[in-house]
Order: structure tokens, then sequence, then C-alpha cells
């Protein structure tokens, strides 16, 4: 790059030196050239300063294109120093662990080192005894021999001794080796199946949703899924059929045969109306559509759809079938989805419906609705309890008064009995207990007579106003009856099959009545 610079230069130099001669020349020539020959030697001039300049020109666009280079040059020279900084790193750890397997191969070498000098050992322990048994005799021979074998097979354990450990972590790391090889065989096999079982599950699900998808096309199908999901949605909320709804309810108008797809009884002559809709053909065929345009018309004409369904159900007028109906009709949309793509396309469907009171609904919505009016129904059955309670309480207390008017005409006669027996022990004491013991002393006799005492305690009166004969009074105060119960009080009277179901009571209590 110096060198182009330097070039630059000379040439910026040599041009100036070359105009400055030029000039020079021009100063100097002869007053008697003629006009041609200057301006030829001018026009030559210029020629050179021309080169001179494109020769400048081109060196600066060789120094441009140097400095690029050069930064390149630097920017490769950066990654190159990431990469050796990288390299280096690696070769470090590389390094650590070569140093560790050469320390572990140098434990071993050296290992294998002291069993190659212990065997060694053994065998000049062994040529030095053989040295020794050919001087001994044969007993001392043996004798040796024995020592012998019996230190070459102690040092022999020893080695082993010293080897097992190695041995040992060999097997172990070999064991371990071998068991994580068939564990990711296992895992593999495990996980080659789990891929096939989900592809076969997806592609029974596309088979299943292809099925039900062409099934909702049919009214027949999508009326049926529409009525079991209303059917359902009743049943969560604890209602009855036939007893707290009816489905398929027909009714003869002066229009015509109506039939709703359900009649919710409120009590008293009350209920309500439901229709099930599931105008979801449109609705399916947007998901289909591959076209954003196409899938757009379809859901619009869904929504143009279901608010043709609200003008149809407020034209059928429910309300005048009966003359406690809800003011309202209910539309029933077995989906969520469904309701929501609706008043996606149409926000102002629910007003647009309630100014022609309908009622959308979907089972969220539904649901607590009809658990609401199986509370009421509760309600209502829990104040009919209380009447029947109340009355029969006040039945109850006006028996009690009875029951108390029979009592205290036995504790009457109780009491006139015990002063008829008081009056008795009386006469018997001052007029035929006296003859008698005079007719005994006559006679000599010492037997005593028996003397029968009189009765001090009388029957306790009633004091209680309810079990009087005229407790009649009392009963409103005991059986009081409830706002509630006035409305639902059972149009016959309680049976004593109803108060008692103990039958030997009732017969005990009907004798005393």
């Amino acid at each position: 790059m110096e060198f182009l610079w330097i070039g630059l230069l000379v040439g910026v130099v040599i041009g100036g030196v070359g105009g400055a001669v030029v000039m020079a020349r021009l100063r100097r020539a002869d007053s008697a050239a003629t006009q041609a020959t200057a301006q030829a030697e001018t026009a030559r001039m210029a020629q050179e300063v021309d080169r001179q300049r494109s020769d400048a020109a081109a060196s600066r666009a060789e120094a441009a294109d140097a400095r690029a280079a050069v930064s390149q040059a630097q920017a490769e020279t950066e990654r190159a120093r990431g990469q050796v900084s990288e390299a280096r790193i690696e070769t470090e750890q590389v390094r650590r662990e070569l140093v560790v397997a050469q320390s572990e191969a140098t434990r071993a070498t050296t290992h294998a080192a002291a069993v190659e000098q212990r065997l060694a050992e053994v065998k000049e322990d062994r040529e030095r005894l053989v040295a020794q048994f050919k001087e001994l005799s044969d007993q001392t021979l043996e004798q040796q021999s024995v020592k012998a074998e019996a230190a070459a097979e102690q040092r022999l354990k020893a080695t082993e001794q010293m080897m097992a450990p190695m041995q040992e972590t060999l097997r172990k790391y070999n064991e371990r080796l071998e068991q994580m090889e068939k564990e990711r065989v296992a895992m593999a096999a495990e996980l080659r199946s789990q891929v096939t079982q989900v592809q076969t599950s997806g592609e029974q699900l596309r088979k299943e949703t292809r099925a039900l998808s062409n099934a909702l096309r049919k009214p027949q199908v999508r009326g049926s899924w529409g009525e079991l999901q209303l059917k359902q949605a009743a049943e969560m909320s604890g209602m009855i059929e036939h007893c707290h709804f009816t489905t398929q309810h027909s009714v003869e108008t002066a229009d015509g045969r109506l039939r709703p797809d359900m009649r919710v009884a409120l009590g008293e002559g009350r209920a309500i109306f439901v229709d099930s809709k599931a105008p979801i053909n449109s609705l399916l065929e947007a998901g289909e559509a591959s076209d954003e345009a196409v899938a757009r018309e379809h859901l619009s004409r869904y929504g143009q759809l279901l608010k043709t369904h609200v003008d149809q159900l407020s034209g059928k007028d429910y309300g005048s079938l009966e003359a406690e109906t809800a003011e309202f009709v209910v539309l029933f949309l077995p989906s969520e989805a469904a309701l929501a793509a609706a008043l996606e396309q149409r926000p102002d469907l629910h007003q647009y419906a309630n100014q022609r009171n309908v009622m959308l609904a979907t089972p969220a919505i539904l649901i607590p609705l009809l658990r609401a009016v199986a509370m009421s129904w509760r309600q209502a059955e829990l104040a009919e309890r209380a009447a029947e309670i109340s009355q029969l309480g006040a039945e109850l207390c006006k028996r009690l008064g009875t029951m108390g008017g029979h009592l205290d005409k036995v504790g009457r006669s109780l009491g006139t009995a015990v002063k008829s027996y008081n009056q008795f022990v009386g006469s018997y004491e001052s007029r035929v207990l006296v003859t008698a013991r005079s007719f005994r002393d006559m006679q000599g006799s010492g037997q005593d007579l028996p003397e029968p005492k009189a009765l001090e305690d009388l029957p306790r009166e009633l004091t209680s106003a309810e079990l009087l004969e005229d407790a009649g009074a009392s009963v409103s105060l005991v059986g009081r009856e409830l706002p509630e119960a006035a409305e639902l009080r059972p149009s016959r009277k309680p049976s004593d099959e109803d108060l008692f179901s103990d039958v030997s009571e009732e017969k005990r209590l009907r004798g005393i009545g």
C-alpha cells in the first residue's frame, strides 16, 4: 500500500514538473514560432497532463482497492485469530485429556513394570532355588521346592491382587459401555415406535375429522347433533327429562303445528322454549378454503344465515303458545366457535336478536341459565315442603289439644277417685274400724286390724293452653303459614297416613280422640 502512495506522489510530482517545463519552454520559445507549432506543443502537453491525471486516478482506484483488501484481510485475520483462539482452547483441553491419559498410561506402565519385575524376581528365585536344589539332597530339594512354589504362588497372588483393581475397573467400564449401548438401542427403538404411533394417531385423527366434517354437512346429522348437545346441556344442569323439560314439544296453532326442540318448565304453567340451530356448513367450508377471500365470503354467508335464523325464530312467536310463557326464545348453538365466528362477522348480532326477543346461547350460556331454573325448582319444592310441614304442625297441635283435653279429664277423674278413696278411709277409720276394735276386745282376740292410709297427693292439673279443650285458639300461632306456602299448598288435606308412619301409634291416638 505504501508503494502505491509513493507512486501516486511521484506521478503528481512528475506532472507538476512537466507543467513547469512546458511553461518555461513556452516562455523561452522564440516569438517567431508559428501559432500552429505552439498549439501543437500545447496539445501534446495537455495530452501528457491528461495521461498523468488518468494514471493518478488509476493509482487512487488501486489504493482504494488495496484499502478494501487490507480491511478484508484484517477481518479475515480477526476471524482467523478467533478460530486460532478456539483451536488453542480445544488444543488445551485435548492436551489436558492427553495428560490425564498419559498419567493413567504411566500408572499402568508402572504397574506392568512392577509386575514384570516381580515375575523376573520369581524367575530368578526359581533359578536360584534350582541351583540350590542341585546342591542339596533330594529331601532338601523337595522341601525347598515346596517352599519355592509356595513363595511363587504367594507372589503370584500378590501380583494378581495388585492387578485386580485395574481389571475390575476395566470390566466395569466395559459393562457400562455395553449397558449404554443397549440403552441407546432401546431408546432408539422406543422413539421409532412412538413416532410411528404419533403418525398413526395423526392419520386416524385426520380420517375421523374428515368423516365428522362430511357427516356434519348433512342437515339431518347437524340437527340431531344440535338436539343431542341441547339435551346434554339440560342434563348437566341437573334437570330431568319429562319432569323439568321435554324435547320436541308439539303445539297446534291456527297457523299450523309448532314444534320447538325443548320446553323448559318454570313452574305454575310458565315455560321457556329453546330451539337448536347448527348452520355450520358455511363455517366448515370457510375452514377448508385455501383462499382467504373465499373464506371471508363463506364466513359472511354464515353470519347472514344465522341472522336469518333469528328472524325465522322471532316470527314463530313461541311466546303465544302458553299464557305464562317467557317473553324471549332461546336460540341454542352447540359450539362456542360457531357463535364467536358469527359475532366476528356481525358484532351487533346479540343486540339484533334481543330486539326480536331471541336470546343467543351456547353451552357456556345455556347451562348457567338452566341451573338457575333448576335452582328455582328446588326453591319451589322447599317452599312446598315448608307448606306441608306447616299444615302438619297445625294438625299436630290440634290433635295435641284434643289429647290434652282427654288427659285433663283423666286427671280430674283420678282426683275424684282419690277424694272418694279418702272419704272411704275416713269413714272406715271413724266408723267401721272403731266398731271392729270393740268387737275384737269383746272376743279377746289380739289380732290387729289393718288401717288404710289416706292419699295426700292429687293428680297435677294441666296448665298449658295447648293441652286444654279450648286450645284451638293457639293453633294458628304454632302453624303460621309462609308466603311461599300459600301459593304451593297441596289441594288435599294430609291424611293420618301422612302424619304417622307407625300404625300402632296411629291407632292409639285415634282411640284417645
